[in-house]
């Protein structure tokens, strides 16, 4: 549960970040930035995913924990380190304490018209499709990051891989792939749409997903292919066109809205996707893994 609260606090800090970038910059210049924060947030190029495989088979799991409260006190310790330069610059210390305020905050964002106002309906149509849509992306999240590396390291159901190995398998990639291509996807939304840019994430997704269903016990190295494909889609596609339209839709008098949205949405669908799923490979048969990739969201 306080891993959770501060994955929730991290993601806040994103959506923090990408409403600062779209403060500073240019239109022409925000989906390429917006890319470089999306691929620093998927991971750093995998070195990080790989640490923790390493940590792991090393000093076991509260290595782990250990070494990330360590980072975590870093970085509350260093908010809006470079952003009082500029007059709008993101108010960190405020940053710190989003939750206390939250719900005056959503309250006060209400407008004068009341909910049949149509900036309201405008606001509510465009937070239930980024709900639908996050919360599907978030489940991919407890595929890639969950259901695979506990694949790995099975040694009834999977491959009998150490923490090392399957880090550097099925983890790295989807880090390395984000870091790699996310900027490129940034550049390009803009060009092609931020929907057709989402549209392209989740086909590319679900296309590997029915491959890795049908051939992820047999081929060790069509699985690693295949997840990396898998990262380029959701990582690098599917989370910088959702980053973009959270800020993009967002209504001019609650500019926070949408984006605090997209990560309490992140978050919350990646707890229920991991719940949901671990009761499926908990069965420790190659049957229960299949289950499990079936029981993943579609994009329709």
């Amino acid at each position: 549960m306080v891993g959770r609260a501060l994955q929730g606090a991290c993601g806040a800090k994103i959506s923090l970040g990408i409403l600062k970038l779209r403060d500073i910059l240019p239109t022409k210049q925000f989906g390429r930035y917006l890319g470089i924060l999306t691929a620093v947030n998927s991971g750093a190029t995998g070195v990080d995913t790989l640490l923790g495989g390493v940590i792991t088979d090393t000093t076991g799991f509260r290595g782990i924990f250990g070494f990330t409260f360590v980072l975590e006190v870093i970085t509350a310790l260093s908010p809006g380190l470079g952003a009082h330069g500029h007059p709008n610059g993101l108010d960190g210390r405020g940053g710190d304490l989003p939750g206390p305020a939250g719900p005056e905050r959503l309250a006060d964002a209400r407008p004068d018209g009341g909910i049949v106002h149509p900036g309201a309906l405008a606001c509510l149509a465009a937070s239930l499709v980024l709900l639908v849509v996050f919360c599907t992306m978030a489940l991919i999240f407890a595929v890639l990051t969950f259901v695979y590396p506990t694949l790995a390291q099975n040694a009834t159901a999977g491959f009998g891989y150490d923490g090392t190995t399957t880090a550097l398998m099925f983890l790295m990639p989807y880090a390395l792939a984000g870091w790699i291509l996310a900027p490129l996807a940034g550049w390009l939304a803009p060009k092609i749409g931020y929907r057709n840019m989402l549209r392209i994430g989740l086909v590319g997704w679900i296309l590997a997903l029915i491959a890795a269903t049908v051939f992820v016990v047999n081929f060790t190295w069509l699985l690693f292919i295949l997840v990396a494909l898998m990262a380029v889609s959701c990582a690098a596609c599917a989370a910088t066109a959702l980053n973009g339209m959270g800020v993009i839709y967002a209504p001019a008098k609650s500019p926070g809205l949408l984006p605090g949205l997209n990560a309490t949405m992140f978050n919350l669908g990646a707890s229920v996707g991991i719940g949901v799923l671990a009761g499926l490979v908990s069965q420790g048969t190659p049957e229960g893994a299949r289950a499990t990739q079936r029981a993943s969201p579609r994009p329709w």
